[in-house]
């Protein structure tokens, strides 16, 4: 019943064209996303995200339960990775102060904070157009992000042939929420934060016998616009691929060939 039910006049997708025309003073038109299908969500957002409207998600899956949803930790990659400009979940006075969570909510904090340890490289790195994230989905094990001169094989449980998280790390691969992004910091150096994922990282398929090889790997944190390294990895934590657990970690990279 238009006017009545759905779309109402409002701003969505079918009507997008109309408000950019009758409103043309508006900046942007932003979608609330509470599809639980994560091929809808995706479709959601490119739907929106057009050379005449920035991708911004001012409500989306929230801090508590959402029915026929799970994994929606991985939604701020996905929206991330699309080139959004921000995004916001429903619902974040639900969060226990006290520190007892459901492990979807636990994990979408730890999404959370991964990135927000580096908010202000990261928003640059995005503006720039080098961040690229890989998201688990269900049949789907490995993801591949194209650099270019290199590439990232993000893998997700249970494809991994060895253990993939550090014993000191919350196991929640059962949430089936991995994610990673990879940014491009230079030729042959990388930024990487993942949560339950293996990063390996590759030549191009054509690349004539042309190897791989882990010159640096560090673990670290920003500081302002400041890298501030603050262990190595290497031995058994680099020679499988980069393994990140639930919490997740920050790394910085140096590829090098022969």
């Amino acid at each position: 019943m238009p006017g009545e039910d759905y779309p109402s006049g409002g701003p969505t997708i079918n009507m997008l064209t109309v408000w950019k025309v009758a409103a043309p003073s508006l900046d942007l038109l932003a979608p609330d996303i509470y599809v639980p299908s994560s091929e809808r969500y995706r479709m959601v957002m490119q739907e929106f995200h057009r050379p005449d409207n920035p991708l911004m998600i001012p409500e989306s899956l929230g801090f508590g339960p959402s029915s026929g949803a799970s994994g929606y930790a991985r939604y701020l990659y996905y929206a991330l990775g699309e080139g959004a400009i921000g995004f916001a979940n429903f619902g974040l006075d639900r969060i226990h102060v006290d520190g007892v969570m459901d492990a979807e909510t636990a994990s979408q904090v730890e999404g959370f904070r991964l990135l927000g340890s580096f908010d202000r490289e990261l928003a640059a790195l995005a503006f720039a157009g080098k961040v690229k994230t890989a998201v688990e989905e269900p049949g789907i094990s490995q993801k591949e992000l194209d650099f270019g001169t290199w590439r990232a094989v993000v893998s997700f449980p249970p494809s991994y042939d060895r253990p993939a998280a550090p014993a000191s790390t919350p196991d929640t691969r059962g949430l089936k929420a991995g994610r990673a992004m990879v940014a491009s910091l230079g030729a042959d150096e990388f930024l990487v934060a993942g949560i339950d994922c293996r990063v390996q990282f590759a030549p191009p398929v054509h690349a004539g016998g042309k190897q791989m090889q882990l010159l640096r790997v560090e673990e670290g944190r920003y500081d302002g616009t400041t890298w501030v390294p603050s262990r190595l990895w290497n031995g058994d934590e680099t020679d499988y691929g980069l393994n990140f657990g639930g919490k997740g970690s920050l790394l910085r990279v140096k590829l090098g060939s022969y």
